[in-house]
């Protein structure tokens, strides 16, 4: 929150400034509203340099809090709009899923499994168990495609990654004029190896 240390994090070569939150705070207000004043400071120190290209991620606990920020953001920020910014409210995420699990039973463990990783685990006399644990030995990973792979449809990559690593490819994000586009199994989209100002992930 003071000019002298966001000039010793060259904050303003950064592409995106993160602020994550203690998810277990005793007071989530208070810590909501620390994350807040630490963003308006930012957001004021790039106003004041006329830096508007980079974005903020916030993290904040509750859902309310959301509408502090907007309204101390929108008087801060008059003709000078911060397009990229993200804000996620934990708990709106932790509600989303109890609701989607009413509708698909399963889903938060899932979704859990995939975002940490699991150690293998002894086989069990349980069949369901097992296979249980198989899906929780999976991960998620995010890589930058091999040249090799380019001048070929989604389809047929992920026909090759699975021949070889045994991996399944089901999402690919692209990067267009500083635009990221993240699309889910595009089937027929074919990816082009003379397009070098193009990046590619999978």
């Amino acid at each position: 929150m003071i000019e002298k240390d966001l000039e010793k994090t060259d904050i303003l070569n950064a592409k995106t400034v993160v602020i994550l939150t203690d998810k277990y705070t005793t007071d989530p207000h208070s810590m909501d509203h620390k994350n807040i004043l630490l963003a308006l400071s930012i957001k004021k120190y790039f106003l004041k340099k006329q830096k508007y290209d980079s974005s903020l991620l916030i993290q904040l606990i509750k859902p309310e809090n959301h509408i502090h920020y907007m309204t101390c953001l929108e008087s801060l920020t008059i003709g000078n709009k911060f397009q990229n910014d993200r804000i996620i409210i934990l708990e709106e995420i932790k509600k989303n899923l109890l609701s989607k699990s009413c509708l698909i039973p399963g889903i938060i463990p899932l979704i859990a499994n995939l975002v940490r990783s699991s150690g293998n685990a002894e086989e069990t006399e349980y069949s369901w168990l097992n296979e249980y644990l198989e899906g929780a030995d999976q991960e998620i990973y995010r890589t930058k495609l091999n040249e090799s792979y380019k001048n070929n449809s989604f389809v047929q990559i992920a026909k090759f990654i699975y021949k070889e690593f045994d991996a399944i490819a089901f999402a690919l994000e692209i990067e267009i004029e500083g635009k990221t586009l993240i699309t889910l199994n595009p089937g027929s989209f074919f990816i082009e190896r003379f397009m070098d100002d193009r990046d590619d992930d999978i």
